[in-house]
């Protein structure tokens, strides 16, 4: 059976952007005033996210009205099929050795993961384009929210930290996964259906939102990604519509002139305030120093694990900061270095080689890696997986584009060829 032939399509599109939604957009500091989300005791039932069960009822939705024959392809869900075996292998492990508060992660972040990364696969080419039109959307208001945050200085999500400098949230539970987000679908933007000014807005709207997060790996990097893209987006747009073009320079030029109003009137003081001081400064520094508390794990618990309550009391102890910002150390202490070489590996692996097999994903997966792996996304319960394998792989594989293109360039049969038009001597 085909997939876009399988019925209730849309309705199918809807409950899974929905279900994605509560999973990208429920925090876990919201969730811990009703349930013991992220507390060390408590019903195992209420340690999954209720955006994963949703994920998880779209899963058995879409294998009750497929054929199943067709419900796995390796070309496509290979990536996604090692993803799941890493995170059934850490499991064992973890189980084997009586530590089982690992399982909650890996199948709130990773298996979650992947089956919004599958779920979208099997979508008709049509739904997969709401998928990114719906990200993109309730971003917009989280990016909203962020800068109401930011200019009252009040959040409107509880917020378990104590922070030095106020830093917004919005729908994102903590200011780096706000920063992380933010700039994840502002580079995922110029792949929305939508016109060249709309998608150019779009992306400098996020670009703000990143800056006004507070985290400072992903405003140098979104500034990086913003520049580059959208001189590659000015340069196709200059061969497809000169005029558009040129009213984005005219802008362009405006902000130019504007530019040194803005920071004599100390408004870029404001947005770059995280860069007042140096920019490798203590907590920089801290995410490199937060390796030397390998040193105090015994061989045995080097490769097999320790125990994450033994990483804070280290971290505590010996660098004065309780914020683990480094998910390959979590990573060993949690599952040791086997495991934590094939997990880090797997999810590395994935999110390169599913970008690597769709046009246009690649530039959006390499900006969410490089911030991921600033702090540690990858190893707390977190809906970066599951965000952005969903935008990944909502992306059309680039087998197709290549044939389409290849389609359209390829000459007509029909009529005389011109040199058949030539007169006869």
């Amino acid at each position: 059976m085909r997939v876009n032939s399988r019925p209730y399509e849309s309705e199918f599109a809807l409950f899974f952007c929905a279900a994605l939604a509560v999973r990208v957009f429920l925090p876990p500091p919201f969730l811990d005033l009703f349930l013991p989300y992220t507390a060390s005791s408590g019903f195992i039932a209420f340690k999954i996210h209720p955006g994963t069960y949703l994920i998880v009822l779209c899963a058995i939705w879409e294998i009750m009205r497929s054929d199943a024959r067709a419900l796995i392809d390796m070309r496509k869900h290979a990536p996604l099929l090692i993803l799941c075996a890493a995170a059934a292998f850490a499991a064992l492990t973890s189980i084997a050795q009586g530590r089982t508060q690992a399982v909650g992660y890996l199948i709130d972040s990773i298996i979650c993961g992947a089956l919004a990364g599958w779920l979208v696969t099997r979508m008709a080419p049509e739904m997969r384009q709401r998928v990114i039109m719906t990200m993109v959307a309730l971003m917009a208001i989280n990016t909203t929210v962020s800068i109401f945050e930011f200019l009252t200085q009040n959040r409107v999500m509880p917020f378990r930290y104590r922070e030095a400098t106020f830093r917004p949230t919005a729908f994102m539970g903590h200011p780096l996964d706000n920063g992380l987000m933010t700039l994840t679908i502002m580079v995922f933007t110029p792949a929305l259906r939508a016109p060249f000014v709309v998608r150019i807005g779009l992306m400098t709207f996020f670009l703000l939102g990143v800056f006004v997060s507070g985290a400072r790996a992903s405003t140098l990097i979104a500034t990086l990604f913003y520049l580059f893209t959208f001189v590659t987006m000015m340069r196709a747009e200059t061969k497809r519509s000169p005029e558009q073009a040129g009213m984005i320079m005219i802008a362009v030029l405006a902000v130019i002139v504007i530019a040194p109003i803005v920071l004599m009137s100390g408004l870029a003081d404001t947005l770059l305030y995280r860069f007042q001081d140096k920019i490798v400064d203590k907590s920089t520094m801290t995410r490199i120093d937060i390796f030397g508390v390998l040193q105090y794990l015994t061989p045995r618990e080097l490769f097999l694990g320790s125990d994450i309550d033994k990483l804070t009391m280290l971290s505590r102890v010996f660098l004065q900061n309780s914020a683990i910002e480094s998910p390959i150390v979590m990573m060993i202490f949690q599952f040791g270095l086997v495991v934590m070489i094939v997990l880090f590996g797997s999810i590395h692996y994935t999110i390169i080689k599913s970008a690597l097999m769709r046009h246009g994903a690649m530039l959006g997966a390499a900006a969410f890696l490089l911030s991921a792996n600033t702090n540690n996304v990858l190893n707390v319960k977190a809906p970066a997986l599951s965000f952005v394998l969903a935008l990944i792989c909502a992306l059309p594989l680039r087998a197709q584009v290549q044939a389409k293109t290849r389609e359209i360039r390829r000459p007509t049969e029909l009529g005389p060829r011109p040199q058949d038009l030539r007169p006869q001597t």
